[in-house]
């Protein structure tokens, strides 16, 4: 008998089956989570159709023995008469009928009646409701880590965490702690609930109430000797929790405590344990108070995001984390794993639609070859772990797995000096071969921080590379006609031939490694300065790419022409680095023109406003594109109601790449309990999902 597995990945929550042509018996498939599901197949009994090429299935619903949904997808599967005569061991059919939409928006915006100054893992499990109400199937978050450094509002950008496990104590539902009767803590409760009201987040004080909250909450049961409690269940599926994550757990602890005690994230500055030791930072845990608590809480806020993502699965909901490409340079993982590190360098991006001058995000760039030594063991390990909590992700700057822009961290800040590591840098003679005098490099020797540079010099000393744009600079303009042209070819050559190949086998050396540790759906957002590259490996990989109408893919064009996106590909219409539809159409009149003219096709002035009736022909727009996932942020649903919109359209901007001391402190401005009872705004999301063909039936 020939057997082979086969692995599926869906939303329907409901019993499912797979039936061959020809066949009326189904094969069962069978599920832990709800979303992936697999079966064992028989195929000694089993033959083609007459006239067809190969073994034709789809997958299909029962209820109670029988079927009530057939062929779920847009297209049958085949097994080819290759695969029957040398069966597989796996067929992978994962997410291939995906075609859904849903919401993106970061956990801190959420608002409820009784949130406490942010949103948090309950909000999370009432806004679920709300999206499987309005027909949505996925949500997506900003990362969720804990980025508590110096409990101001610095900390309150997602992307640089202390940890890449460990969750952040200001999504704590205290709601779902047990109650405090205290004078203190009613008084906490009351503050929290005056932040609530505030139109945006007050990070400081919203930080320092929780915290000051869970800390009396740890201390009561400490004091009734109720470290957990009293049901033997819960105290198991505790120091289960503690046993599988004790690689991540004790550091995260004893940094924390650490933190605390000497009032700074810098170990480096710490009067001990400078130096990470697992077995010195372990006995330290365990008879320090303060670390004491740090393991407590972290089990707190896994049992209540696990309980928030296990309720998006009954609702048929997917959840799909977000990945960050760096580190805190001042993080649990900078301390215990420094090898895996460049600590003396910094990544950003260079000059792009975000930011003219570039990005500097400070953190440490990777040492690849380390990694590679044990097999991507630090990021496999943190793959594992975003699949204890998320069905889908997303990779944050996929294109820092290909080339990351790195920039001396010793040196003034601009990112107009970095350079693409790993690349290939030119030789004195190969950069006389493209017709440049040496004296080309002389500029390299003016002042620190210079940016009026040709060249900077490779960071580990291999040869020279050209500076973003220098043929703009002034240094360029100083050479004759001759060497200018030569200067440009050169550099148009190193930024967009030259490394590509090498760029292509970088990505191919990592991405299959930690893609297929789990069976979440991978999505990379790939914007920025793309490799030609960049769109192959991604399709080789099965990587949904990131889609949006205002950001042009080819050189020439205004827009995108999201109606021809990939399948494979999710399609939206802002990110959280973007402003959202109502700012970005008031933005610039003369491109806001050009839509309303070219794209929408409408005759006459364009409004000075985005009207409801205007966004909602933007959102069908984007809803309609072939791509499988469809996710559009929250502020660009909430156009369709104009009194769930601010007053202003800046102020519902999550944030700005050009500012790097904007502080996210965006939340919407109705509660969540008020979309729930919106029956007309939940008719227009239902509508505008059944028009675009993305409710499943």
């Amino acid at each position: 008998m020939t057997h082979f597995s086969i692995h599926y990945n869906t939303v329907w929550g409901e019993n499912l089956g797979l039936l061959f042509s020809g066949h009326t018996a189904p094969f069962m498939l069978h599920t832990t989570d709800g979303h992936v599901w697999d079966a064992d197949i028989d195929l000694s009994e089993l033959s083609p159709v007459a006239g067809q090429e190969g073994l034709v299935y789809h997958y299909a619903v029962w209820r109670d023995g029988s079927l009530t949904r057939k062929e779920i997808g847009s297209r049958p599967h085949c097994l080819t008469p290759t695969q029957l005569q040398n069966p597989p061991r796996q067929i992978d059919d994962a997410w291939s009928d995906l075609r859904i939409a849903g919401t993106a928006v970061p956990l801190f915006s959420l608002r409820t009646e009784g949130s406490q100054g942010i949103g948090d893992f309950g909000d999370l499990s009432l806004f679920i409701d709300w999206c499987s109400q309005t027909g949505q199937r996925i949500v997506q978050l900003l990362p969720i880590n804990d980025t508590t450094k110096h409990r101001n509002e610095a900390d309150s950008y997602p992307y640089s965490a202390i940890s890449i496990y460990a969750l952040h104590p200001i999504y704590a539902d205290l709601r779902q702690l047990p109650p405090l009767h205290t004078a203190r803590a009613k008084a906490i409760r009351v503050e929290l609930q005056r932040l609530n009201d505030l139109p945006q987040i007050d990070y400081p004080a919203v930080i320092r109430l929780k915290e000051e909250y869970l800390h009396l909450s740890y201390a009561q049961q400490v004091r009734r000797k109720e470290k957990l409690s009293a049901d033997y269940e819960e105290l198991s599926r505790r120091e289960k929790f503690l046993a599988e994550n004790r690689h991540w757990l004790v550091p995260y602890a004893a940094f924390c405590a650490l933190r605390d005690k000497y009032a700074t994230p810098c170990f480096g500055e710490w009067p001990e344990h400078t130096t990470f030791s697992f077995a010195a930072v372990e006995k330290f845990v365990s008879h320090n108070a303060v670390a004491q608590y740090y393991l407590w809480l972290q089990y707190q806020l896994h049992t209540q995001l696990l309980a928030a993502t296990r309720h998006a699965r009954q609702c048929g909901v997917l959840i799909k984390g977000d990945i960050p490409i760096g580190i805190d340079r001042h993080s649990v993982d900078a301390w215990q794993h420094p090898q895996l590190f460049r600590l003396d360098t910094a990544a950003g991006a260079p000059p792009d639609a975000f930011s003219q001058e570039g990005q500097n995000w400070q953190f440490p760039t990777y040492d690849w070859e380390r990694m590679a030594s044990d097999g991507y063991l630090w990021w496999r390990q943190r793959f594992r772990h975003m699949a204890t909590y998320f069905d889908a992700y997303r990779i944050d700057h996929i294109l820092g797995f290909f080339r990351i822009w790195q920039i001396p961290a010793h040196k003034p800040t601009s990112a107009l000096l970095g350079q693409f590591s790993p690349a290939l840098p030119f030789s004195l003679e190969e950069i006389k071969n493209w017709g440049l005098d040496e004296k080309v490099l002389d500029s390299t020797g003016k002042d620190e921080g210079c940016t009026d540079v040709l060249f900077l010099p490779d960071h580990d000393g291999h040869g020279w590379h050209p500076r973003f744009g220098g043929y703009d600079t002034a240094a360029c303009q100083a050479l004759t006609p001759v060497c200018q042209e030569a200067y440009r070819r050169l550099h148009d050559h190193y930024f967009y031939e030259r490394n590509e190949q090498f760029w292509r086998n970088e990505a191919l050396k990592k991405l299959p490694v930690l893609t297929s540790e789990t069976n979440l759906l991978p999505c990379g957002e790939d914007l920025g300065l793309v490799p030609a590259c960049v769109p192959d490996v991604m399709d080789i990989l099965k990587i949904l790419s990131l889609q949006i109408e205002r950001m042009p893919r080819c050189g020439g064009q205004r827009f995108n022409d999201i109606a021809h996106s990939p399948t494979l590909s999710v399609v939206t219409t802002g990110t959280h680095d973007m402003p959202p539809l109502r700012l970005w159409w008031e933005e610039d009149a003369a491109l806001s023109q050009t839509y309303y003219n070219e794209v929408l096709h409408r005759q006459g002035t364009a409004p000075a406003t985005a009207t409801p009736e205007l966004c909602r022909a933007i959102l069908l727009r984007t809803l309609q594109s072939p791509a499988a996932l469809c996710i559009l942020p929250l502020q660009d649903w909430l156009t369709q109601v104009p009194a769930y919109c601010a007053a202003s359209p800046a102020d519902e901007r999550i944030n700005n790449p050009a500012n790097p001391h904007h502080y996210w402190r965006y939340r919407m401005k109705p509660t969540v309990g008020q979309l729930q009872s919106d029956v007309l705004l939940s008719s227009q999301i239902l509508s505008l999902l059944s028009i675009s063909g993305r409710i499943p039936n």
